[in-house]
């Protein structure tokens, strides 16, 4: 008798995590298989911790945690390879790049430009102190930083050489991860959830909304929804109306959201040990998982969509390139 309930208890626990996280059926190389959607093209080992990757053209750029900025040839994605590096003090965790400049997010050593045409090799043009730089977004002349315990800080760059700090505020959410601007409006993700803020004055800029989230790590703003990475998956919200979002769909995953970028009817979303979700987001009511991919075991934190290309910032392994194209 005690056998059958330990039984249909250990039943009903199994039944439980399935209905919750999905089965997946994995090789021994912890790739799920179907794989539809995902295939293998190239990587690259760099000597850091990759936390962040920005693609332009024929060249990646990796946020390389304490190796700094790597410059890397992907006109063969099958065959990346590095060709330029600038070693930062601190470490780097966020990289987006602009003209013949890259912006870095270097934690306790601040923002920096880096001039990555220069003949000399990359080369810092300007920078501005930070408490713990995280991620940023920036939209004209002025980039919006998440500098962690210090909120979010608005910096002027129209002068490259000399950057200044037009205002810093806290939102709800206490410990700032990243930004995203939609503009008027910033999406700010948190500790404790996300913030919509008011940034047309860049001078006063005032917090409209608060929702209340666990890890709330990025978010990709698309049309009138904004997708959103969190400790527990995916959210997705309609924010036609940014005073009043309204949740429209969650996708529970098996591990914690670190990065997501959205294109068509699907949201790729990384998960750090958790690896590579691919989600159906053509009903935004009813999102639903179609592959996963993590052959690497490693730690995907940040991901860039280019081409039919998929650039993973992955962790102790580097970049990882994956062909993503539906169907392929």
């Amino acid at each position: 008798m005690l056998k059958k309930i330990y039984y249909s208890s250990m039943l009903c626990i199994i039944t439980l995590f399935l209905v919750v996280y999905g089965c997946r059926i994995t090789d021994s190389n912890g790739t799920a298989r179907p794989s539809p959607y995902i295939s293998f093209v190239g990587d690259l080992k760099t000597p850091g911790h990759t936390y962040a990757v920005s693609v332009s053209y024929d060249r990646a750029f990796l946020a390389d945690g304490v190796s700094g900025l790597r410059i890397i040839d992907i006109s063969s994605p099958y065959f990346p390879n590095e060709i330029d590096k600038y070693e930062s003090n601190g470490i780097v965790y966020d990289v987006k790049h602009r003209g013949d400049y890259a912006f870095l997010a270097c934690g306790e050593s601040g923002f920096k430009i880096i001039d990555i045409e220069s003949p000399f090799g990359p080369e810092k043009m300007g920078t501005y102190p930070s408490v713990n730089a995280f991620g940023f977004d920036y939209a004209g002349d002025y980039v919006y930083l998440a500098d962690f315990t210090a909120g979010v800080r608005i910096l002027d760059i129209s002068n490259i050489f000399s950057i200044s700090e037009v205002s810093r505020f806290h939102v709800s959410g206490q410990n700032t991860y990243s930004t995203a601007v939609n503009w008027p409006y910033l999406y700010v993700s948190s500790r404790y959830g996300f913030s919509i803020v008011n940034i047309e004055n860049v001078y006063s800029p005032q917090e409209i909304y608060f929702e209340s989230l666990s890890y709330v790590y990025e978010i990709d703003i698309v049309a009138d929804y904004a997708f959103i990475a969190f400790y527990g998956g995916l959210r997705i919200y309609d924010i036609s109306d940014v005073r009043n979002p309204e949740l429209r769909g969650e996708l529970i995953l098996p591990a914690p959201a670190r990065s997501v970028k959205v294109r068509g009817d699907f949201a790729y979303i990384t998960m750090g040990g958790g690896g590579l979700s691919i989600v159906r987001i053509s009903n935004p009511y009813q999102p639903y998982e179609v592959d996963w991919y993590n052959p690497l075991r490693a730690e995907m934190n940040n991901l860039a969509l280019s081409g039919r290309y998929l650039y993973i910032a992955n962790g102790d392994k580097g970049l990882l390139i994956v062909d993503f194209w539906p169907g392929s």
